[in-house]
């Protein structure tokens, strides 16, 4: 059977862009898989050709952080061939701590498949941890999140997934400082992207 036929393809990105979130953070107990200025002109995403670190900048991402150790650098995520996705990292001077924020954004052919990817993610995330994620208000079209130590939160945006992921300093930083901060980064985000 080929597989170009029996999936739909926004079924396989959402398939391979998980992959990566896995990859990238991997999951723990519980856990979620894980220069513009403040002023910026928001820019307009027709040809989806983004580098989300440029479009949000490492001091932005820190300045909305919950973490207590140093922002250390930013790169491409989840490999360095895919701009479409930041990850953030944090470092405490003795290297004996660590936490990250991962922000990527999927582009879909349309609304629709956008939609189902999201409704499938939240599905596995009932599947596979047994628990029910938190439909989160007053964020694009729709929203939710999950997660213990890595709290993960997907917004549904027209034809965009946003995804935002905070890991690390766990339990020193609670879930909800970094479900504040996951919606803080993705208010931020979703203003840039009009």
């Amino acid at each position: 059977m080929n597989s170009q036929k029996s999936f739909p393809v926004g079924l396989r990105k959402s398939i391979v862009y998980f992959l990566f979130i896995w990859l990238a953070f991997g999951f723990s107990h519980g856990g979620s898989f894980r220069g513009f200025t403040e002023d910026s002109v928001c820019i307009d995403i027709t040809d989806f050709s983004i580098v989300l670190c440029e479009l949000v900048p490492g001091t932005e991402v820190a300045s909305r952080s919950p973490f207590t150790i140093p922002f250390i650098k930013s790169e491409p995520w989840p490999t360095s061939v895919s701009p479409e996705g930041c990850r953030y990292k944090f470092e405490s001077a003795d290297k004996s701590e660590s936490a990250s924020i991962a922000i990527g954004v999927t582009d879909f052919a349309n609304s629709k498949e956008a939609l189902a990817s999201h409704q499938n993610r939240d599905q596995m995330v009932r599947d596979n941890w047994n628990t029910e994620p938190e439909k989160v208000d007053s964020l694009g079209d729709t929203a939710s999140g999950f997660g213990e130590d890595e709290v993960g939160l997907q917004v549904v945006t027209g034809r965009r997934i946003l995804d935002v992921n905070l890991r690390g300093q766990f339990p020193d930083v609670t879930k909800a400082q970094k479900k504040e901060a996951a919606r803080a980064l993705a208010r931020l985000v979703l203003s840039r992207l009009k």
